[in-house]
Order: C-alpha cells, then structure tokens, then sequence
C-alpha cells in the first residue's frame, strides 16, 4: 500500500490500539494473495517499503521473526495478508504496538487511545 510522510508521521506517534510481543507473520498464502513483511522507512521525504522476507515456509516466518526482533525502536512495519487486509505495527520499547490497519486501498484507519480511530486518512494518488 503506498504511504506518504503524513502517513508514516502519524504511525510513529500514536498511542495504538494494543500492544503485542511481536507482529503476527502471515504463514499462509492462497492463489490470489501474496503476503509480506515491509518495514517502512522514510528517504528524502518519500516512503519506501523494504520487504523483511516471503511468508511461504517455516524457515522464512522465522527469518523474518528475527529481522523485526533487530530492528530499532520506532521503526514501523506493514503487515499485508491479502491486497485488500494491511496492518501496521510499530517497535516499542517493550514490544509492538498496532497503530492502525486497512482493508481498503485508500483509507488507512489509524489508533489513537486503544481501538478509538483518529480520523480515517485518504491515501494520496499519483497519476
């Protein structure tokens, strides 16, 4: 899902829905999904999207499971099942905490203050 800096601001800095020891890696795939792992990093005021590792076998889940026990608190990851089911999680001090998730290609519900939504936000589109 394509994410711009507002975005990716607003996934570091809200409080999130709940907090987890780590982010669920998606372990099954069907014909129609391709499940990842990205972690999110800003460069030059663009978003880029580094995939952590396919989740299609035991060895790449615990791959990618410690990719994400490496990575610096404050990093921000996207989970995605499917093309349609996204969640983002990001690196606390004691673990991961759910910032936000979508199930549409331009709204990205984000958390503030457990599942309470901050105002859904459009994704931006360039033609």
């Amino acid at each position: 899902m394509q994410i711009d800096k507002g975005i990716y601001t607003v996934l570091r800095s809200v409080s999130g829905a709940y907090s987890c020891r780590r982010p669920p890696v998606p372990s099954r795939h069907g014909s129609h999904s391709n499940p990842y792992v990205a972690l999110l990093i800003e460069v030059s005021d663009h978003i880029h999207h580094i995939r952590l590792g396919e989740s299609y076998s035991h060895e790449s889940i615990e791959e990618v499971s410690l990719y994400l026990q490496k990575l610096p608190e404050g990093s921000v990851v996207e989970v995605c099942y499917d093309p349609s089911d996204y969640k983002y999680y990001r690196k606390d001090q004691f673990g991961w905490t759910k910032v936000g998730e979508a199930q549409d290609p331009f709204f990205i519900e984000v958390f503030n203050d457990g599942r309470t939504s901050v105002l859904p936000t459009t994704d931006t589109c360039t033609l």
